[in-house]
């Protein structure tokens, strides 16, 4: 019986974190966030151990707002919208 190659692993099979989620509402107002926040343990071996994250979420909302959070390793926040950068 011969065996064929195992498919190379996709990120998303065993290390990326899955897309995530997340609804707004206040009164009429709405708004989709969808993309991917990691968060790691970043180890200290002088000062604090800390818990930092990064990521991306792309949002649109119900009065045709589009855009992009995008948070970096370093605190960095930018967002962007309806393609106006904010940093």
């Amino acid at each position: 019986m011969k065996r064929s190659p195992a498919p190379p692993l996709a990120c998303a099979d065993w290390a990326c974190p899955p897309p995530q989620n997340f609804n707004f509402k206040s009164g009429n107002y709405s708004a989709d966030l969808t993309g991917v926040l990691t968060s790691e343990l970043a180890l200290s071996l002088i000062g604090r151990t800390r818990i930092r994250a990064y990521g991306f979420l792309n949002f649109n909302d119900n009065v045709n707002n589009t855009g992009k959070l995008t948070i970096d390793r370093n605190n960095k926040i930018t967002i962007e919208i309806n393609n106006m950068e904010f940093a």
